[in-house]
This record gives C-alpha cells, sequence and structure tokens, in this order.
C-alpha cells in the first residue's frame, strides 16, 4: 500500500516546490504541499520540508479542511485536501498563519494548487502516451510471424484507434537536411537567452502537429520515431481500400506542403496498403525503404511510393561482389570511354522513356536527331544493339546497381552542402 501510494504521489513530489513558491507569492503566506502521509514535501520556506504535519495527513485523509491554531512548536494555519486528476485524493496543501487571516484563502489556494498539479499531470501524460506510441509503432515495424504476439500487438494498436477491419499503408517522413536548420537555428540564438533545444524540440512537436492534421482520420495513427523521423499509419477511408494509393499520396504530398512552412523540406516514403498487422509490418518496413530508395535515387524532396521502386528494393536484396561482378560484365568494357557518363545518360533515358525516340529525346533535352547519333555512336563503339530488348534491359539493369552501389545523389541546388 504504501510503495502504491508513493508511486501515485511521484509527481506531487515533483513539483510541490515550485508550485508552493508560485502560490505563497501571490497571497503572501507560507504554503506547504504534503503527501497522503502529511509529510511536506514542498514549501515556500524550507523549514517545512520533510517534516510530518498532522493537520495536513487529516485533511488527506478524511477530505476535508482543518483548522489549527497551534500552539508552541505546533503548525498553526488551514489545511485542504488535493486531488489528482482522476479524483483521488493526492495530500494536502496547508497556508502558515492565524486560522481567521489564513481561511480566506483556504478553498483558493487548494483549487489553484489542484490546477497546476494536474496540468502537470496532462504534460506527463502526454509525454508517455507519446513514448508508449513510438514503442508501439516500433514493435509493429519488427513485427516478426511466429515469434512477435500479433494479438497483443493489435490490442495495444486498438487504443490509438487502430481498426483491425481497415486496410493501412505505413508513410515515413524525414525531415531533409535538419542539421543544417538546427546549426541555422543555434546562430540565431547565440545571444539569446532562449534555449536551443527546447527551440528545435517545439519544431519537432509542431510538425508532429502538422502532420496529425494532415492525417487526421479517426483511424490513423502517427508519432515521432527520433532522428527527425515521423511515421504515420494511414488508415483507407471505409472498408474497400481501392482508393487508397491516391489518397495517401495526395495526404503525403500536402504533409511537404504544410513541412515547408516551417522552413524545412522532407522525404516522404509510401508502403503499400495492408490489412493485418503482419502485412502492416510489411508496409512499414517498405515505407523506409522506399524513402531510403528516393533518397538514393532522386535529386531532391519528395514523395516516393514503394510501387515505383520495385525493381531497385529487388536490387537491394542481391549480394554486394554479385552486384558488382553483373556490373563489371555487362559495362565494363566501355565504361572508361571518355563519353561514359554521356554514354550512361542515353541508355538510361531510352530505357526510361519506353524505347520511344521522341520522348527519349525530351526527357534528355536534345534534338532527335542528336539522340539518334548518340545511340548509333554507341553502337559502333560497344557492338551493343540499343533495338535489342535483353540488351537494353542488362544495361539497365547494371546501371541502376551502379547507382545504388554508389554514392547518394546531391540536392541539384546548392550540391557542395545538400547531401540527405
Amino acid at each position: 500500500m504504501y510503495e502504491r501510494e508513493m508511486e501515485e504521489n511521484a509527481l506531487l513530489r515533483k513539483a510541490a516546490g515550485e508550485i508552493a513558491a508560485t502560490v505563497s507569492a501571490l497571497i503572501g503566506f507560507d504554503v506547504i504541499i504534503a503527501d497522503l502521509r502529511g509529510v511536506a514535501v514542498g514549501s515556500s520556506d524550507d523549514r517545512w520540508l520533510n517534516m510530518l504535519l498532522a493537520p495536513a495527513r487529516a485533511a488527506a485523509e478524511s477530505g476535508e479542511t482543518v483548522e489549527t491554531s497551534g500552539g508552541r512548536g505546533a503548525f498553526s494555519g488551514v489545511s485542504c485536501p488535493v486531488q489528482s486528476m482522476n479524483g483521488r485524493a493526492a495530500g494536502a496543501v496547508s497556508i502558515a498563519g492565524e486560522p481567521a487571516r489564513v481561511r480566506p484563502f483556504a478553498a483558493i489556494v487548494s483549487r489553484q494548487v489542484e490546477l497546476l498539479l494536474r496540468e502537470r499531470e496532462l504534460y506527463a501524460f502526454a509525454g508517455n502516451r507519446e513514448s508508449t506510441l513510438e514503442n508501439l509503432l516500433q514493435d509493429i515495424g519488427s513485427f516478426v510471424p511466429g515469434v512477435s504476439n500479433e494479438a497483443l500487438l493489435a490490442s495495444r494498436a486498438a487504443e490509438f484507434g487502430y481498426d483491425r477491419e481497415r486496410d493501412y499503408t505505413a508513410v515515413a517522413v524525414d525531415l531533409y537536411q535538419f542539421g543544417r536548420f538546427a546549426l541555422e537555428t543555434r546562430e540565431q540564438v547565440r545571444d539569446k537567452r532562449e534555449n536551443i533545444q527546447t527551440r528545435i524540440l517545439n519544431v519537432k512537436k509542431a510538425v508532429l502537429a502538422s502532420i496529425r492534421k494532415v492525417f487526421c482520420g479517426a483511424c490513423d495513427i502517427s508519432a515521432t520515431l527520433g532522428n527527425n523521423r515521423f511515421v504515420i499509419l494511414h488508415a483507407a477511408p471505409g472498408e474497400d481500400g481501392a482508393a487508397q494509393p491516391e489518397l495517401t499520396h495526395r495526404l503525403a504530398q500536402q504533409t511537404l506542403e504544410a513541412i515547408e512552412e516551417f522552413g524545412l523540406k522532407a522525404a516522404v516514403g509510401v508502403g503499400s496498403p495492408a490489412r493485418g498487422i503482419p502485412a502492416l509490418a510489411v508496409s512499414y518496413q517498405e515505407a523506409w525503404k522506399a524513402l531510403f530508395l528516393g533518397k538514393k535515387f532522386c535529386t531532391r524532396p519528395g514523395v516516393y511510393e514503394i510501387s515505383e521502386y520495385r525493381l531497385e528494393d529487388v536490387i537491394t536484396t542481391i549480394d554486394a561482389p554479385v552486384r558488382a561482378r553483373y556490373v563489371r560484365a555487362v559495362t565494363g568494357s566501355f565504361r572508361s570511354d571518355p563519353d561514359w557518363n554521356q554514354m550512361r545518360e542515353t541508355i538510361r533515358g531510352w530505357c526510361e522513356s519506353s524505347f520511344s525516340l521522341i520522348e527519349a529525346a525530351k526527357r534528355l533535352h536534345i534534338h532527335r536527331n542528336t539522340l539518334i547519333y548518340r545511340m548509333d555512336k554507341i553502337a559502333r563503339e560497344t557492338g551493343l544493339d540499343l533495338h535489342d530488348f535483353r540488351t537494353c534491359l542488362n544495361l539497365y539493369l547494371a546501371l541502376v546497381m551502379d547507382q545504388y552501389t554508389g554514392p547518394a545523389v546531391k540536392e541539384q541546388s546548392n550540391a557542395e552542402n545538400s547531401e540527405f
């Protein structure tokens, strides 16, 4: 019983000193806050700290106001019970002084202390909820069939609105170049008293609030994962999830726009629709994989969907030595050519334009005749026929593997300092 009471009143003991000092400054009398046993855990006058106040204990136990006119060495004043946010007794607040003088303040002070205590309880509850939610989403993402407890995860998720009868899509958000933003923030507040970490933390909280404003469905779940990352489990608007991919993409794009209002950019990865914890775990992993691949192959922040990176996803599963051998076998004979970069660009443009001269020329921003010249030159110098499907398939796979193995692409603007 004693241990339970001590645990329940941990927040009271932690905040008591600050609350007592704040209230005492308003009324001009010493204020003492005691726990359920009547021990003073906070006081505007340190001489009362850790003392056992019988009137405070009586008030906490009875739930009634207790007045005492103490003799020598005894406490004189008014003691009122204090309740926590859940309505249980949390302790008592005592105002030291002649009862007739401090009595008018008793009800107001006890109410003020309760309000301040509940404010801190709500703050602690919110922090605990976010921590619990973060752990839940990480557990879903690391779900292992046959090892993890699916029923327990679903039950935990249901407390945050998860509906097992709906399709969900995992969405991963990574703030783009947040380290640079943090550095700029430090420069801005270098000569000010504002706490830098507090400002940065508040920005992250505001970003999460913006994400929740966009993904605001009753069954949507979102949380911060640390390292400037966020994750959303987006529920299909109805039992039929056919329209979900388009809706999820639109909301992901709105999320980017909302983040830009903070002067930030982000990369967003989108998994595939899934129903049930095992499938949702796959979608979660796909979202992060899509984000990673998008950052690897693209040159700007954006929305990257796993459906657009299936080939690259498969390539990541191939052993690095196997990839290296394949790239050397297909491109080794001509990658030392002075025009290698142009040849690589031409081959990828040709393949990604469905072997259309017109579309490839547009993609490469060159004239159609220039493209024909380049392709003829490749054929002459390498002996490769770019009109043969298997040849193009081998070349394209080799070029994608080569890019995956190489360093991440840099942002086109201000490229020197803009790596992901």
